[in-house]
């Protein structure tokens, strides 16, 4: 799949399901399992849209009227679903996880209870390929090359969480911190602040006479 100018997706999709040879997934029913299901994605993916979303079995439960998506990007959406539902049956959560967030950054919800999804509108204020939000006043203006620096910290540090990477994620919020960029991970958002006001310079001391100024008499 080849991103086009107006994708939602803001990557390159999984090329496919990762097939562990050497038996680590537990209870995933060894490697002859996992070779199986690749080969029967694979013929799914190759089958088409329509294909895969038989076999995923999720829903659009939103107004299909509401978000109109391109063949490619249907394709791409269908894809995911379908390489979800194969990790969870081999029990590579994390995987599965992160195929989620990978649907999620794309304006995509699923709902696993009811084996349905939904697409959201793609707005002015619709997040960045790292998923968050600004939402401040717009009063501090950012170089094109500044905006690419600062998305590329936040991008960093959503791929330091999901690797866990603990240490580097709270470097990188440091370093943005220090930036002027406030970061709520909990809303996904982040805020610039206006940089703080140059103080004054000191004054400087007068400058003390070299001479007394008295003359002996």
């Amino acid at each position: 799949h080849q991103k086009g100018p107006n994708s939602r997706w803001s990557a390159r999709p999984r090329a496919a399901m990762e097939v562990e040879q050497d038996n680590r997934r537990s209870g995933g029913g060894g490697p002859d399992r996992a070779a199986q299901m690749q080969a029967q994605f694979e013929a799914l993916v190759a089958q088409g849209a329509a294909a895969m979303a038989a076999e995923h079995g999720y829903i659009r439960s939103d107004p299909v009227t509401g978000v109109q998506l391109s063949p490619a990007d249907e394709a791409t959406l269908h894809r995911l679903l379908l390489e979800r539902l194969y990790a969870k049956r081999l029990r590579d959560f994390d995987v599965a996880d992160a195929l989620r967030a990978q649907l999620r950054d794309a304006g995509v919800s699923v709902n696993d209870a009811e084996s349905t999804y939904s697409i959201r509108p793609r707005t002015s204020g619709q997040p960045n390929h790292h998923g968050y939000t600004r939402v401040d006043d717009g009063s501090v203006v950012l170089s094109p090359a500044d905006q690419a620096t600062l998305d590329g910290m936040l991008l960093d540090r959503v791929l330091a969480k999901r690797e866990r990477a603990w240490e580097r994620s709270d470097e990188l919020r440091q370093k943005l911190r220090e930036a002027g960029v406030s970061v709520n991970d909990g809303e996904s958002t982040y805020s610039l602040k206006p940089p703080a006001p140059p103080k004054p310079p000191k004054q400087s001391q007068p400058a003390r006479p070299t001479h007394h100024g008295y003359t002996r008499v």
